[in-house]
């Protein structure tokens, strides 16, 4: 599984901000990770804002991972359903990667629900140094308990 690549995506309008609806946002980033590497960044145009046209663009560009967000709260999904949308869909998720991914987060001092059945919530007060932060030890969780790092 080492050699697998993992593809993370997100809904964008400005290639760094997570929009919280994917039907309106212009553009989808693609992260693709190897081994530990960042390989490969796209920036995709959106697809049409219409019904089942997202889980059709999800499989269609081999995206693995998609973070979800509705205003200031996210929640992220180890699946490869191409939607979360309902607690049946959430309940078939990794439980036990979300469960190594808190225990990474929580022993680099951040503080995340310990259920992927809840959300993480962004604020205001949350800085660049806050997010760093997040994204270490992020990549720490990858490279260490994942199939692959960032």
């Amino acid at each position: 599984m080492a050699n697998e690549i993992l593809r993370v995506g997100f809904p964008t309008n400005d290639e760094v901000t997570v929009e919280e609806h994917f039907g309106h946002c212009e553009k989808f980033v693609v992260y693709s990770v190897k081994e530990g590497e960042i390989v490969k960044k796209e920036v995709l145009d959106a697809p049409e804002h219409a019904p089942g046209v997202f889980p059709k663009f999800i499989a269609e560009n081999n995206i693995n991972v998609v973070v979800n967000r509705f205003g200031g709260m996210m929640t992220i999904f180890f699946t490869d359903k191409d939607t979360v949308r309902t607690y049946e869909d959430a309940k078939s998720c990794n439980l036990e990667m979300f469960k190594k991914y808190f225990l990474c987060m929580n022993k680099n001092g951040i503080n995340i629900p310990q259920s992927q059945f809840e959300a993480l919530f962004l604020s205001s007060e949350h800085n660049e140094d806050h997010v760093k932060k997040f994204l270490s030890a992020f990549k720490e969780f990858a490279e260490n308990e994942f199939i692959v790092s960032i």
